[in-house]
């Protein structure tokens, strides 16, 4: 009904965003390739959930030479030990430590396509204007899926596999994930919030921006 503060966030941080020389160095070094960004971190993703995923998005990137992997690998052990187990030895595929919120952005920025876990990823993708592979089996966030922005992959990594190689063949989803509206809202969701905290303050009346029959708790 007024939208994602996120998205108001990530505006403003965007406008004074300043890509970090180790930042610059890894898109220099990533130029001209297809850049697919990797968060996994959630709990039903530990185990064989996420070392299966890694080793489908391994078989990716070896099987095509312009693609790279670049992975923030969160801190939990439950993540470290299969990153460190199945990913390294290979020159596409990068290990990076956890990133600062700035440094993080610039990476989702210069994307080619996200694979995560993440609920908030499911919100900033979108806002980026970057396709999403969601490594869930079901998702609080619909939005992103209704508008074609996001797909689901599920519990599988061989539905994963399948996925991969449709967004490699289809260019044109990413031309498309560019052009639709954002589900999560324009920029303007806290003045739009104010105004219906002021209209609920000043009258007994509900106005466009809220109903009594409203029962869900999203905004």
């Amino acid at each position: 009904m007024t939208g994602n503060p996120v998205v108001d966030a990530l505006q403003r941080m965007l406008k004074s965003l300043v890509v970090t020389p180790s930042m610059a160095a890894l898109f220099e070094a990533t130029q001209g390739l297809k850049r697919i960004v990797l968060t996994t971190h959630r709990r039903e993703s530990f185990g064989q959930p996420i070392a299966q995923n890694l080793c489908v998005l391994r078989r990716f990137v070896e099987r095509h030479a312009d693609v790279v992997l670049l992975f923030p690998v969160h801190p939990n052990p439950a993540v470290v030990s299969p990153a460190r187990a199945i990913l390294p030895g290979h020159p596409r595929i990068c290990l990076m430590p956890p990133l600062n919120y700035q440094d993080f952005l610039a990476l989702l920025s210069h994307a080619w396509l996200i694979v995560s876990d993440s609920g908030g990823v499911q919100e900033e993708a979108p806002t980026l204007g970057k396709p999403l592979l969601v490594l869930r089996e079901n998702t609080e966030r619909p939005e992103a899926l209704e508008v074609g922005v996001a797909r689901l992959v599920g519990g599988t990594p061989e539905r994963l596999a399948v996925m991969l190689e449709e967004a490699y063949a289809d260019e044109g989803w990413t031309a498309v994930v560019q052009r639709s509206a954002n589900p999560f809202g324009y920029g303007d969701s806290s003045k739009r919030i104010a105004q219906a905290l002021a209209q609920v303050l000043t009258t007994k009346t509900p106005g466009p921006y809220l109903s009594r029959k409203t029962t869900s708790s999203r905004s």
